[in-house]
């Protein structure tokens, strides 16, 4: 059988002007996971701004996973809900991240940041483009009970055109540059209370219960 290791990068181009979507609510197929998380952005100075995005920003989902002893990369592109939350339905067993985001600051260009992860340095930096190449193998989110919950992830850009980045299993009244008290619960009851009739929702119970 071949097997591709983990450390050698596998690079899949992607516009993100042109791929990326809402996701629509599928039911758990067989064998299948469900990836939950959210991201806000903080606009701390950068271009003389002080703002926070959460809504319609583009997100893209990196992954790797094993099919009949290949190692493949899977990578998609979605679009956050008004709040800010993202979810992609019926994934394959494996390890997955945030590669990156791409958000229009206020009417200006779009800015993309996305991570290498070429080590487990968490390493977001502003692209040179609006593209994202998909590679990297340092990640591991991992399924729970079919759900691979990548966190609330704040990512705040400095005057400096600094980047910081958090995942957090929750949010609790953090006040943003602008004054904006932020506060967001656990994602696992955040989709339970927007998708009540999701066959998804007795795997995030027990999840909830064993916390």
């Amino acid at each position: 059988m071949k097997v591709t290791k983990i450390f050698l990068f596998i690079f899949i181009l992607v516009a993100l002007n042109c791929a990326g979507s809402l996701t629509s609510m599928k039911e758990p197929v067989e064998g299948k996971n469900l990836i939950i998380g959210s991201i806000i952005f903080e606009n701390n100075g950068y271009k003389n701004r002080n703002d926070v995005y959460v809504g319609n920003l583009e997100v893209a989902i990196i992954g790797i996973y094993n099919q009949n002893g290949d190692e493949k990369v899977y990578g998609k592109l979605v679009f956050t809900d008004e709040n800010g939350y993202f979810f992609i339905p019926n994934v394959p067993d494996g390890k997955y991240a945030v590669k990156g985001i791409r958000v229009n600051l206020s009417g200006q260009a779009y800015l993309t940041i996305a991570n290498e992860f070429r080590t487990a340095v968490d390493n977001y930096q502003i692209q040179p483009t609006e593209n994202i190449v998909y590679s990297g193998s340092f990640f591991d989110n991992h399924a729970n009970n079919r759900i691979i919950n990548l966190k609330h992830n704040y990512f705040t850009i400095h005057a400096n055109s600094e980047i910081r980045h958090g995942a957090y299993d929750r949010i609790d009244d953090f006040k943003a540059s602008n004054g904006e008290i932020l506060s967001r619960p656990l994602i696992y009851e955040s989709f339970i209370s927007k998708y009540p009739e999701s066959g998804w929702n007795n795997y995030l119970r027990q999840i909830i219960e064993q916390l």
